[in-house]
């Protein structure tokens, strides 16, 4: 998988949002025995509703996870959630 994953379904999304797209990249986790933190960024494209017409809002976020190892598994703990930069357009 290129790490690119659409949204189609008929199922309504939260807030008003019509459609989305979401691309994860640059991921960089540090271990430390059965704990880690997790950093990595993703744009979300959201269509939705303002003002009488379609916009896409474009966002660039960062996460920051704290993740704990659970019965031999990764579990995320606590995330931070950082909008770097938004842009808002007309479709």
């Amino acid at each position: 998988m290129d790490g690119t994953h659409w949204k189609n379904s008929s199922a309504p999304l939260p807030g008003g949002i019509k459609a989305s797209h979401h691309q994860n990249g640059q991921q960089v986790i540090t271990i430390d025995g059965d704990t880690a933190t997790d950093v990595h960024y993703c744009r979300a494209a959201l269509v939705m509703e303002e003002n009488g017409h379609d916009v896409v809002s474009d966002n660039y976020i960062r996460y920051t996870d704290k993740l704990v190892k659970q019965e031999g598994k990764w579990l995320i703990k606590e995330r931070e959630q950082h909008f770097v930069i938004t842009k808002k357009q007309d479709l």
